[in-house]
């Protein structure tokens, strides 16, 4: 079974999570939600708080796609997440496009987002906040494209 490890009270907590899969997590402060976690699921969003008898309360946000990797962007009070959707061709294939969604952290209201290319894959995904910058905060994403004759991507992108 899942759980969430966090301190309190000077020592490590553990809480139980009833949740599947939870590919990835990140923390998040909010004025509606104090102290939270986002949870990239298999195909949602999950939000939530643990309180003081250290109970987990989640809200689950249908994406519609799988989220890969998720940040919060305090500064722009919105979330980063990098998805996958699976679409079938005209010929019948699967075929996987990637996006970066822009979400507003209080209503999950998508605010932007930016197809991958063909071929490209998400990797990863890094809020960094600069100092002495007109624009302090940058979301930056990783990616590699993937060919099927590559054993390993020799190529990406920074974004």
């Amino acid at each position: 079974r899942s759980a969430i490890v966090h301190s309190g009270s000077g020592s490590l907590l553990y809480s139980s999570v009833n949740l599947d899969v939870a590919a990835h997590m990140t923390p998040f402060a909010s004025e509606s939600m104090v102290d939270c976690l986002a949870i990239a699921a298999e195909d949602a969003l999950i939000i939530g708080t643990i309180d003081e008898v250290r109970k987990l309360h989640i809200r689950t946000v249908p994406l519609g796609e799988q989220p890969r990797r998720i940040c919060h962007v305090e500064a722009a009070r919105a979330f980063a997440v990098l998805t996958t959707s699976i679409e079938s061709s005209p010929v019948g294939d699967e075929v996987e496009q990637q996006f970066v969604r822009v979400l507003d952290d209080q209503t999950f209201e998508r605010l932007s987002e930016f197809a991958l290319a063909p071929q490209e894959s998400a990797c990863s995904l890094l809020r960094i906040d600069f100092e002495n910058s007109a624009s302090a905060t940058t979301i930056v994403v990783g990616t590699a494209y993937i060919y099927a004759h590559e054993p390993e991507p020799s190529s990406g992108r920074l974004l």
